[in-house]
């Protein structure tokens, strides 16, 4: 079974290690990239294919929302 790719999108290093921490314990998930602004955060996402974001909704240069927005448009189906 092939894992799930997640990337962590957060301004916190602390959040992101804990998340991934917690996130690589587990069989069937893995973490692919991790982001520490919200353009970071489009670069890797678009980059990586990741199945799965978590990201902050608060970070600097894009918010969450705003890097959500931009990825909508530019991955279609997602």
């Amino acid at each position: 079974m092939d894992k799930i790719k997640i990337v962590l999108a957060d301004d916190q290093t602390i959040v992101r290690q804990g998340l991934e921490y917690l996130l690589n314990a587990q069989s069937d998930l893995i973490v692919v990239g991790e982001a520490i602004d919200g353009e970071e955060a489009v670069d890797i996402v678009l980059k990586m294919k990741p199945d799965l974001v978590l990201m902050d909704v608060q970070m600097s240069r894009l918010t969450g929302i705003e890097v959500t927005e931009i990825l909508v448009k530019r991955i279609p189906g997602i």
